[in-house]
């Protein structure tokens, strides 16, 4: 394969036609309802690991395909519609509206789940669940921290341009460096804790709050990063980090209590294992990228300001 083919490999995954659509949703219902009758009747754990990394890989392609699809819905029919009525007007227009709007719903979103993980800890007397509250407490205060900062950049530096754009990066740096560091103690208590046996829930109300939240995060995740695609603003860029870093954990938070739910006190220690540490090397990554990215763009100005 030459390499001028990757990018319309590329391509075409981002955008591989409605068809797609159905054949991944089957998929993902297939191995989801296959996984799931193992889990209760079979308890087989290699074929569970393998069936719900299945369900995984397909249902996260299957939901950036339905907001992929959604997301052109909305432009072609749904903004036209709220741009010509005088009420929403206003809000559709206005980015500054719209990004204060999302930011705090997504806070208080995060607040009230991280509030439900010390509950569950509690509850639960579960070091599991006490650890992802800390976590999500922690991404609350980084969003937090970028907003802050980068009002008080734009406050600071309103005069100069090319000032706004250093600090935005260098902004972008200090986070990228941040959740490094958090998903690296992350990983060594995932280390920790993956032969634990995990609390037995005994109501399934716990699993179906995580599931939603789950979905919920993995949505917002996914518009983040196809709206963020052209968009080579670097806080825009770490807000969409810290969201995929969240989406990330929330897949192992959801899949400890599934275990808890489901599986009978059994530890299922190697699913744990998968689980926590592709989370921890997918949010490793993206915080490495983001800063080789942002030393590169920080050198660059430095060297043509000189």
């Amino acid at each position: 394969m030459h390499k001028k083919e990757y990018p319309k490999i590329i391509g075409y995954l981002y955008d591989p036609g409605p068809w797609w659509l159905l054949v991944f949703g089957l998929a993902f219902g297939f191995f989801l309802t296959f996984g799931v009758c193992n889990t209760l009747y079979l308890h087989s754990e290699p074929a569970s690991v393998a069936l719900y990394s299945l369900t995984g890989l397909t249902g996260l392609y299957f939901i950036y395909l339905c907001v992929l699809y959604c997301l052109r819905v909305y432009r072609n029919y749904v903004f036209p519609w709220l741009y010509n009525n005088k009420l929403t007007r206003p809000f559709v227009t206005n980015y500054t509206l719209q990004s204060a709007f999302f930011t705090v719903t997504s806070t208080l979103v995060n607040l009230c789940f991280a509030i439900f993980n010390v509950i569950m800890a509690a509850l639960y007397h579960s070091l599991w669940f006490g650890g992802f509250a800390g976590y999500y407490f922690v991404l609350i205060a980084t969003r937090v921290t970028i907003v802050l900062s980068y009002y008080w950049s734009a406050k600071k530096h309103w005069f100069d341009k090319k000032a706004m754009e250093m600090a935005k990066h260098k902004i972008a740096l200090a986070v990228g460096g941040f959740l490094l560091l958090v998903e690296v103690a992350m990983a060594f208590l995932i280390g920790h804790m993956v032969f634990d046996t995990p609390p037995i829930i005994q109501s399934p109300f716990f699993a179906i709050v995580n599931a939603v939240y789950a979905f919920y995060k993995l949505i917002v995740a996914i518009v983040n990063m196809v709206l963020s695609r052209k968009d080579g603003d670097p806080i825009v860029k770490s807000m969409k980090d810290v969201c995929l870093s969240d989406a990330c954990l929330t897949m192992v938070s959801l899949t400890v209590t599934m275990i808890g739910t489901f599986a009978d006190g059994d530890p299922m220690a190697d699913m744990k294992m998968l689980v926590g540490f592709t989370a921890c090397v997918v949010v490793m990554i993206l915080s490495a990228l983001s800063i080789i990215r942002e030393i590169r763009e920080v050198w660059i100005r430095r060297k043509s300001a000189s």
